[in-house]
């Protein structure tokens, strides 16, 4: 079955973004809304749209931010207000927030009575390049990311770089990791971009194109079974790091010093030349600092990866800056003495 992954909305200001939302409103059957957001966008994001229309009778359901809410008792507590609320299959909610409430929400709608209509508008960059695009919906699991989900396309991703102001700059940062990932596995052109100045990636058009990135490789393969991998990369170690109690990283820091490491890793595997790992490295370390890597904590971690087969590590490699493999499977000794290769070298 073909799931389209196409439908998104790109607004240069929030106006045109207002208008974009009454349009696909005024052209939806009658529904009632719900809409999902954290603390945090409730405050900061909802006030610059309450005045739709479609929002004024519209029931909000608030959760704590932070990857912490994205569990299956949260969950639960969505589902049983949508029951008592009413909502049927033809309702749809509404997912304000960042990679975590586009995650939930998106769960939640795809579960909630075998599937009911949901859209996202992501208000964080990493949600934006990320979170809201290729259909991925999911929540965690005694502490490891995104155990449990589904790939299910929302029916339009709203983006608006506005939102991008209510953010504090190491958000922003953070999420830009994605963006440097695109241009790491397909797109050398968003890579040269991050070289010359990293907050050229905030613009519309290098949204946009981050975007393309991804789309291209979600259309090639929508359920993962091969190309769609790439996009992995820097998260099998990532994953762990934005895991391991006390490091306190933000979910792109994570995957930012989860790229490095990998991109050690494709060195050492003779993939990635010298030059273009310190290349990698360089821009990393002074936009990110140093990855701490407590190889125990980690390894602990890694193998309980969703990507692993047959009791190996499956990491997706660079061969060239804009250019990657999958399907790399490494026993988690050889990862061991990789992680202290890397260790010892910074």
């Amino acid at each position: 079955m073909e799931i389209d992954f196409t439908p998104i909305n790109f607004s240069e200001n929030l106006g045109e973004f207002k208008r974009s939302l009454k349009q696909f409103f005024s052209n939806s059957p009658s529904q009632k809304v719900v809409l999902l957001c954290d603390t945090n966008t409730l405050e900061n994001c909802y006030t610059k749209i309450a005045d739709l229309p479609f929002l004024k009778e519209a029931e909000i359901i608030e959760v704590e931010p932070g990857e912490a809410s994205k569990n299956i008792e949260i969950a639960n507590h969505i589902w049983e207000n949508l029951l008592e609320l009413d909502f049927t299959k033809a309702d749809i909610i509404i997912n304000l927030g960042g990679g975590m409430i586009c995650d939930l929400g998106g769960f939640v709608a795809s579960t909630f009575k075998r599937g009911m209509r949901f859209i996202h508008i992501p208000t964080t960059y990493l949600a934006m390049v990320d979170a809201s695009i290729g259909g991925k919906q999911g929540i965690n699991l005694l502490n490891t990311k995104n155990q449990v989900g589904v790939i299910n396309a929302q029916e339009a991703t709203f983006i608006c770089p506005d939102f991008l102001d209510t953010l504090p700059q190491r958000e922003i940062i953070s999420g830009l990791a994605e963006t440097i990932k695109h241009g790491l596995i397909g797109n050398s052109e968003i890579w040269q971009k991050a070289e010359e100045n990293l907050t050229n990636l905030t613009g519309l058009d290098l949204i946009k194109k981050s975007i393309e990135v991804k789309q291209h490789i979600v259309n090639l393969d929508p359920y993962e079974k091969g190309e769609r991998k790439k996009l992995n990369f820097g998260h099998t170690i990532g994953h762990a790091l934005e895991n391991v109690d006390g490091n306190g990283l933000l979910h792109g820091e994570a995957v930012a010093h989860g790229m490095l490491v990998e991109a050690f890793i494709s060195w050492q595997k003779e993939f990635l030349s010298e030059l273009e790992f310190n290349k990698i490295k360089a821009l990393i370390i002074s936009n990110y600092g140093n990855p701490t890597l407590e190889i125990e904590s980690i390894s602990k971690l890694i193998i309980k990866d969703k990507k692993n087969l047959s009791e190996k590590i499956n990491f997706t490699l660079l061969h060239s800056i804009g250019s990657s493999s999958i399907d790399n499977n490494l026993d988690l000794d050889e990862v061991k003495e990789l992680l202290d290769k890397f260790n010892r070298l910074l």
